[in-house]
């Protein structure tokens, strides 16, 4: 490539990086033969549009004269702009803003090769502890790095590789952005900029950092020496929890103290101590004289003594000195040692159980201790850090595990792996159990999460070195040794749903005790690591409520067999609570309103419930604290253990579930509406309009009105089965998922909602967006979902018991209108208004295919039910048929009337169904040739073909719904209900129910 052309290539960098998508380009590139196979995966291989489109001018003035005007003409067609940035001689190479323009620091200029080699020097060290989120922020604000510098850190897999590609980065930037990056580090990192701010010294460190694999050989021979136990053969990173500990104990670094490492059964307390152990430069700096490690669990006296002699004589260096006789003269042997020969050693308690063996310890030295309790060291005259253990790893540490156990890639990894990770809340031991099973038995996925869901810990049995035999006896360990009046109190913890916070009230009224009394025994059980509490928002001093592990739970659930006789306790404790037997009366505690039903149910009290939930007061009370969806789920509860024969002497329970879920969208809404009043407007004969009427009358009597509708019909016609407003504007998309159990929805509001079909209850809401959330679609298994925003983006969400974003894609150039999952669940496919649909793989983002033909934005595209083709509709009055393989235009209708707002393939992908102002067109998807249409009376704004039969339900623009005969053309329903727009309508699975959403903010 000619020198001119190189150099205009460099001095445009910056504006052709921003907007180029190599997609493109790269088609025609390869055409002309200008780069190969082999250069296209390379540039694609790029995790970022910008760092592809970087690789793509990297290569090309290695590819001769002819790839500048092979590319310029790329740019001509597409990028016209750009093109003209090429245009122009070296004297233009100057004038452009964009080149002015430098947030890199780079103009500030190169890096001192000192303050290079500071930050090779002190890699590793930096790398080892380093979290990139900590100071991102900070360079980002900086001007160290951009957007892309950010995604290119952030999409390492590892805390350890972000950390590289960090310093990677760094140091070809300009010399403030050293200065920059050390003001970072001060703050979560004082030992890491202490580093970078000392002169080199080469004989400073005993375990010299620039050559990293002899620096861990030392690490590593001076902890096997200490017995810290090596890294187990199966690990994950925990990085945040690395962070802490290491800094806990480099505060030992000028003290004697104790670092109390506490957390509950199984959590990793002895693999995380020995990880942070493993730094040179705090063994280094810190502990000079080396680490001890000792083992010591839950022991009798005698076998705590012989423990303690061992240390003594691993210690001294006298070896003809006496062991000591007895734990007190152990203790004192110990401090001498410690004292007189080995004063900077760390001394690491692993295990330790009882604060009686804790004051055998008390020797003036610096110790690490994991243990369950962190009171342990209560009675002990010394400095102490407690540093708390997460209970569960996160979802990626999970896999990580899995995948190293089963050598699978962490996406082949089956949904069961999901399930498991959930009904476990990541508990590590779990899952490194499983983990090790499965190695074993790689069939058994779903047999072992069965097991996990029905509370049978005793089956898993660890296949690995572990204290304990079985997962239920490690559990089992902290619960029997606690006295018999607080195992009690502990076990009534097992009527109680573990994701549930359960207020200090219940515990009063259930204990009867005095909430100091309450606090003081949940203190003693958090300390010990059983139960965990969370703040009020408003009240950072006051506990919102106590909740323990799941895997706790599941324990006493598998050998608790009291459990209906303490819920029965806890519902006579309401009722003794309450006036007159009136459990309407009770002050809302935070719990009651929400659970009351849940315990006489398990009580086997079902007829308690159902006179609570056929009970106007109550119903009216609970609308009030919970709203409508978490008594619909009761309503749920009780009909299923009605049985069929029995369910006529039940229809006042029908008529109560039926008037709060059709009226569920009103008592979701803040004030609530007068129960009473929206009551009389049920049919004359339905128990709740008769203890309406009845209420209403005696309020009379007190100077209130209420207006009974005399001339209703006695029996409800509708078809209505719910009305909800999730959201607080225009609903613009709302679909099923394939099980039919949720409904995903988004809206105006900039947020998706994930919500149950039955309740209404919201599960998850999503929400990142920038802009109006115009469409959202499941996967096909419903482990993922895509919403997708003019904001330009498409994000694929993970669900799980939280959801999580894990991709944003961003290759369109203007407001994207749609996008949808492909059969598979592997593809995604997203149109916009920049005229294309785009083929895009939902774990990388990487485009595969760009499809151009349309001449306007295109407003949907689908794919067919075997994937291979796709359809889209279009501003330009066309439907157009496309081969997903190679984004091919097989077929191009006629026009429409007007721009094509909707499309979709019937069931056996023969017909394609379009819609146009008023009219749904159907064409033949092989030919094109029209196969007939259907008259709408009104503007269709989207439609819906049934999954089983031959209908087709329509959302119009006159605030309906309708359902017609696909193939005889006739209508069959008109459901009303919304007063506004009706943008969205679907089918259920089966067929049997429809979703429509509406400008109203209403979904029915």
């Amino acid at each position: 490539m000619l020198e001119t052309h190189r150099h205009l290539l460099i001095v445009h960098r910056a504006a052709i990086v921003e907007d180029l998508l190599v997609e493109d380009v790269l088609t025609e590139l390869r055409s002309d033969f200008i780069i190969d196979q082999h250069d296209s995966e390379l540039v694609e291989s790029e995790r970022t549009s910008r760092s592809r489109a970087e690789q793509l001018l990297d290569l090309l003035p290695t590819k001769g004269y002819k790839a500048f005007q092979a590319f310029y003409n790329c740019l001509l067609e597409k990028y016209e702009h750009l093109a003209k940035l090429l245009e122009g001689g070296l004297s233009e190479s100057h004038d452009g803003p964009l080149h002015a323009v430098n947030n890199n620091l780079t103009s500030e200029g190169p890096m001192t090769e000192a303050h290079k080699e500071l930050l090779i020097s002190k890699r590793v060290d930096i790398v080892e502890d380093l979290l990139v989120d900590d100071v991102l922020a900070q360079l980002f604000a900086k001007y160290v790095f951009d957007s892309n510098d950010k995604e290119l850190i952030r999409s390492e897999k590892t805390s350890k590789r972000q950390a590289e590609k960090l310093l990677d980065l760094l140091v070809t930037r300009g010399d403030q952005a050293f200065e920059h990056f050390l003001s970072a580090l001060r703050e979560p990192y004082p030992h890491l900029a202490e580093l970078l701010q000392e002169q080199k010294d080469p004989g400073r460190s005993r375990f010299p950092s620039v050559l990293a694999s002899e620096s861990q050989e030392i690490v590593e021979s001076k902890l096997l020496e200490g017995g810290v136990p090596k890294q187990p053969q199966v690990f994950t990173q925990r990085p945040r929890e690395r962070h802490n500990l290491r800094t806990a104990l480099r505060s030992l670094k000028d003290r004697d103290a104790w670092v109390v490492l506490h957390g509950m059964a199984g959590c990793g307390k002895t693999v995380l101590a020995a990880d942070a152990l493993r730094s040179g430069s705090l063994l280094d700096e810190t502990f000079p004289g080396g680490v001890v490690w000792m083992q010591v669990g839950p022991v009798d006296r005698q076998r705590l003594l012989m423990k303690m002699q061992n240390l003594c004589t691993r210690l001294d260096e006298d070896k003809h000195t006496p062991v000591p006789r007895n734990l007190e003269e152990a203790r004192e042997r110990l401090q001498t040692l410690f004292r007189e020969q080995h004063p900077k050693t760390l001394l690491v308690l692993d295990d330790l159980w009882s604060a009686h063996d804790a004051r055998f310890f008390d020797i003036r030295a610096r110790v690490l201790v994991t243990t369950r309790d962190v009171s342990i060291a209560d009675r002990i005259e010394v400095m102490r850090c407690p540093v708390s253990v997460t209970e569960g790893l996160n979802s990626n540490q999970c896999m990580d595990i899995l995948s190293q156990w089963t050598n699978m890639h962490m996406t082949e990894l089956p949904r069961e792996a999901d399930n498991i990770i959930e009904e476990c809340n990541g508990h590590p031991l779990v899952i490194s159990i499983i983990g090790a099973l499965l190695r074993d038995h790689p069939q058994r996925w779903l047999h072992y999460y069965t097991l996990l869901r029905n509370h049978k810990l005793r089956k898993f049995k660890s296949k690995f070195a572990y204290q304990y035999p079985n997962l239920s006896e490690a559990i089992a360990m902290s619960i029997e040794n606690l006295k018999n009046d607080l195992r009690n109190k502990f076990h009534d913890f097992v009527i109680f749903d573990s994701s549930i916070k359960v207020p200090i009230s219940v515990f009063c009224l259930l204990w009867d005790m005095e909430k100091e009394d309450v606090e003081d025994i949940m203190a003693e059980l958090i300390d010990k690591s059983l139960v965990k509490t969370t703040q009020c928002a408003d009240s950072p001093h006051g506990p919102l409520g106590y909740a323990i592990h799941n895997l706790q739970l599941n324990y006493m659930l598998e050998n608790c067999d009291d459990i209906e006789a303490r819920h029965r306790r806890l519902v006579e404790c309401y009722k003794k609570a309450c006036k007159r037997g009136d459990f309407s009366s009770l002050d809302d505690d935070g719990y009651v309103y929400w659970n009351l039903v849940h315990h006489m149910l398990e009580a086997k009290q079902q007829g308690k419930a159902i006179q609570l939930l056929t009970n106007l007061a109550w119903v009216t009370r609970k609308l009030e604290v919970s709203g409508p969806a978490d008594i619909i789920n009761d309503y749920i509860k009780v009909d299923k253990l009605i049985e069929e024969e029995e369910k006529d002497e039940f229809k006042n329970l029908k008529d109560f579930y039926n008037f709060v879920r059709t009226n569920a969208h009103m008592f979701a809404s803040r004030p609530i509406p007068d129960i009473v009043q929206t009551a009389l407007s049920e049919p004359g004969d339905n128990d709740v309009y008769k203890q309406a009427k009845e209420e209403a009358l005696k309020r009379s009597k007190q100077s209130r009105h209420y207006v009974d509708w005399c001339n209703k019909e006695s029996e409800s016609a509708q078809s209505l089965e719910m009305t909800v407003k999730p959201h607080d504007g225009t609903i613009h998309c709302c679909v099923f998922s394939s099980d039919g159990k949720t409904i995903l929805s988004s809206s105006s509001d900039g947020k998706a909602k994930v919500w149950e079909a039955m309740s209404g209850k919201v599960l998850h809401c999503l929400e990142d967006h920038d802009d109006i959330v115009i469409c959202c679609a499941f996967n096909y298994d419903n482990t993922k979902v895509l919403t997708t925003s003019h904001d330009r983006t498409v994000k694929i969400w993970k669900l799980g018991v939280q959801h999580e974003l894990k991709l944003t894609y961003e290759g369109h150039k203007q407001d994207i209108h749609c996008a949808a999952f492909s059969p598979t669940g592997k593809e995604v496919i997203s149109c916009s208004a920049d005229t294309t649909i785009r083929i895009w793989n939902c774990d990388t983002g990487v485009t595969s295919v760009v499809c151009k033909g349309h001449s306007e934005v295109v407003r949907w595209c689908c794919f067919s039910s075997d994937g291979l083709k796709i359809a889209s509709g279009s501003d330009d009055q066309t439907v157009k048929i496309w081969e997903t393989a190679t984004g091919k235009c097989l077929v191009t209708t006629d026009k429409h009337d007007r721009f094509v707002s909707y499309c979709c393939f019937e069931r056996d992908d023969s017909l394609v169904y379009a819609s146009s102002a008023t009219v749904i067109r159907i064409w033949n998807s092989d030919s094109g040739e029209s196969c007939g249409s259907i008259e709408m009376a009104e503007e269709v704004l989207a439609f819906a073909l049934s999954p089983v039969e031959h209908k087709i339900a329509v959302a119009l623009s006159d605030a309906t719904v309708q359902l017609w005969d696909s193939v005889t053309k006739e209508q069959l329903n008109v459901f009303h209900g919304h007063k506004s727009w009706v943008h969205t309508v679907n089918f259920s699975p089966d067929g049997t129910q429809l979703v429509s959403g509406s400008a109203d903010a209403t979904i029915k």
